[in-house]
């Protein structure tokens, strides 16, 4: 089954192992890139939310309204808990 195969010298076995490890730092940064770009999109819109005069934030279990007008300066928060 295994008849054919030839012993590897030296040099060649380094250029592969070489290249494996150049490809799999490759492929690691360009999966890490989505993720990068998910974490700063979600920090400008936090910010930009904190800025606004007016606005509202819901998630699963968390929601926030404010209003920061002259007249009337708010917060509200609930929480729901679903069992």
């Amino acid at each position: 089954m295994l008849d054919g195969f030839k012993k590897m010298n030296d040099e060649t076995k380094e250029k592969i192992i070489g290249g494996f490890a150049f490809s799999s730092i490759i492929s690691t940064i360009l999966a890490l890139i989505p993720a990068a770009f998910s974490t700063i999109g979600s920090a400008i819109g936090l910010i930009k939310s904190s800025q606004a005069s007016k606005g509202e934030i819901k998630v699963k279990d968390f929601s926030a309204k404010w209003e920061n007008d002259s007249s009337n300066i708010g917060y509200s928060v609930g929480f729901h808990y679903c069992i």
